[in-house]
């Protein structure tokens, strides 16, 4: 439980960083994000290992993490449409032609 402090922690403080930060914070605060995320792939490491024969390791492995990563393009990619879809909304494009949109954001 213990594991999720740091990679809170330091998704957190990600986004205090732009292009104006130190050098120092932009390799510390990615540092601190990172080492409680690969506390976090620990866990399921260990289940494989009990679970799975020597030579299964590696496919059982390979496996996990292309479905985890999968799942999380999914959900990147479907957090992108509905912020993309809510700044089309407020800027009243929903509905209006490609030549529309660049038509009005020329003029």
């Amino acid at each position: 439980m213990s594991e999720f402090i740091p990679c809170d922690l330091g998704t957190g403080v990600l986004n205090l960083l732009n292009e104006n930060s130190p050098i120092l914070s932009q390799v510390i605060y990615p540092l601190i994000a990172g080492i409680g995320l690969g506390m976090l792939f620990h866990a399921p490491y260990q289940v494989f290992c009990k679970t799975l024969n020597p030579q299964e390791l590696a496919i059982g492995t390979s496996a996990f993490f292309l479905v985890r990563f999968t799942g999380a393009t999914i959900g990147l990619v479907r957090v992108y449409q509905s912020f993309h879809l809510t700044v089309l909304i407020r800027c009243r494009l929903v509905g209006r032609s490609r030549n529309d949109i660049l038509r009005a954001r020329r003029s």
